[in-house]
């Protein structure tokens, strides 16, 4: 993840990384720019001359982060020749992400993004999800999935995946994600599979 690959000597890169492990551990709305300012051990004039305020913090964090992750399932959807090994990779790749890099999915995923960001288009609007239905439509189109709406194919395949990563970021599931991906790409494939 090449977010997470940036220097943390470039003072930029060092207020975002503590803004997102922040806004992860308080909260969006618990956290000053003072207390990223003091967490990040630069002067509040060095965050103000690369951000105007904390909203655009979290919005330079969402940008930069779907970024990399629309790359990332890009590759994986070029690497995978069908509907199933994509799913199954997109799957294996979430886990994973949440394992290495909980407060970036947390923040991604899970936070309310119209509140702390009014502008912004939501994650699930994104090129990234839309990029993962249109993978989802050519397997229906070709008949590697069910014929079903759009609507329940894609909760159907990727829904349990959500609520395990959700459940996992809070502490209810204990056993890394990985461990439980056979399992729930069973699940969700027959739930979809013709």
């Amino acid at each position: 993840m090449s977010f997470y690959k940036t220097s943390s000597k470039n003072r930029r890169d060092r207020i975002l990384h503590t803004a997102l492990k922040l806004f992860h551990s308080k909260g969006y709305f618990k956290t000053s720019v003072h207390d990223i300012r003091e967490q990040a051990d630069v002067s509040i004039g060095l965050i103000y001359r690369y951000f105007k305020n904390k909203e655009e913090i979290a919005q330079t964090l969402y940008q930069e982060i779907s970024e990399d992750i629309f790359e990332n399932i890009e590759k994986i959807i070029a690497q995978n020749i069908n509907t199933h090994d994509r799913c199954r990779a997109i799957i294996a790749y979430y886990f994973q992400l949440t394992e290495d890099f909980p407060e970036l999915v947390d923040f991604i995923l899970f936070a309310r993004h119209k509140e702390i960001m009014p502008s912004a288009e939501p994650f699930c609007a994104g090129k990234t999800l839309t990029r993962i239905r249109e993978a989802i439509q050519e397997g229906i189109k070709i008949g590697e999935l069910r014929a079903l709406p759009l609507v329940v194919a894609g909760p159907s395949l990727f829904g349990g995946m959500t609520r395990l990563i959700q459940l996992r970021l809070i502490g209810m599931v204990q056993e890394p994600l990985p461990s439980l991906l056979d399992e729930i790409w069973e699940s969700a494939w027959r739930a979809v599979k013709p």
